[in-house]
């Protein structure tokens, strides 16, 4: 943050596999709560313009709408969204107390079977898959 001094932050960093968070979660809030934590206070500290959040369907837990409209309760049923959920509350404490502009996108990955055996292999790390 202070060499580049950003404007913008796309924050889309977790360790998302649920698994991992259910076998490990004490490791699991250490990446994704304290890492938030880390990038909103270096938001803050350097006045970053926007945050974009990237959470995730995993706040709702089973929910019959997908996808989810955002006024819909949230009930995680893993590790991973208690800890997504966790992160847009600090989120919305960041925006009411120190009015760090923010905006929260939620992703749904469609994983099924059908999805997977069309999608084609991304050519590098940076580059979505495409259906």
């Amino acid at each position: 943050f202070k060499d580049e001094k950003p404007d913008f932050v796309f924050h889309f960093a977790a360790q998302s596999e649920i698994q991992k968070s259910i076998k490990n979660p004490i490791s699991n809030a250490n990446v994704n709560i304290l890492g938030s934590l880390n990038i909103l206070e270096n938001c803050k500290k350097f006045k970053v313009k926007k945050i974009i959040f990237a959470s995730s369907g995993a706040v709702y837990g089973s929910a019959k709408i997908i996808p989810t409209p955002e006024d819909c309760s949230t009930f995680p049923l893993s590790p991973y969204g208690i800890l997504k959920l966790t992160i847009e509350n600090y989120l919305d404490y960041y925006w009411k107390t120190f009015r760090l502009p923010l905006k929260r996108e939620t992703r749904y990955w469609d994983c099924s079977k059908k999805a997977l055996a069309g999608a084609k292999k991304p050519k590098n790390s940076t580059q979505q898959a495409e259906a």
